[in-house]
């Protein structure tokens, strides 16, 4: 992975959901994969656009969009850009997923439209941001990226603890699923 700040620069991933552009520090993404087929079951929180099997666990992945509430209403939301419904398997075919780099043993991945780069920005470059300008403080900075203002975001705080935790026991169920198909195989 690396250090997040190395010689006054900070490795950072850009990326765009929706109108937005984004960045992550590097340390706190662990892969940057192409989308899988995922699965998913009723009910599920529409941010929840499924899981995916990595290596024998189950992954659960969000719709960045969603997640910072960029959709203008419902019917948007559950659309892809060019108005695929989501069980359209090719509407999210050149989207990116970023595995974020999460403590202990819950992985969750962000569903992006694409990540569009991979740069050295100086430390003392990015622009402050207030605290409660964000929910969670998950914006954390901002930086001018080829004359535009990208957030740099918290891979740590994007989620609530209570979001947290309810998305811990739905990957517990969809991990369940996957050991009893393992089983029968």
């Amino acid at each position: 992975m690396g250090a997040a700040v190395q010689d006054g620069t900070i490795d950072l991933v850009v990326f765009r959901t929706g109108s937005l552009g984004c960045a992550l520090r590097r340390a706190d993404i662990r892969e940057i994969l192409p989308m899988p087929r995922l699965w998913r079951w009723p009910g599920l929180p529409s941010v929840i656009k499924g899981f995916f099997n990595f290596g024998g666990d189950a992954v659960p992945v969000l719709d960045a969009e969603q997640l910072f509430l960029l959709g203008n209403d419902a019917e948007e939301a559950i659309k892809g850009e060019d108005g695929a419904s989501d069980d359209d398997p090719e509407a999210y075919l050149y989207h990116h997923m970023i595995l974020l780099a999460g403590a202990g043993r819950q992985k969750v991945a962000l569903l992006v439209d694409r990540v569009t780069d991979l740069t050295q920005v100086p430390h003392d470059s990015l622009l402050s941001v207030e605290a409660q300008a964000s929910l969670n403080g998950c914006v954390v900075a901002g930086v001018e990226i080829a004359g535009e203002r990208i957030h740099l975001l918290d891979g740590q705080r994007l989620l609530l603890a209570e979001e947290r935790m309810a998305l811990a026991e739905l990957a517990e169920r969809a991990r369940a699923r996957l050991k009893a198909w393992e089983e029968t195989a």
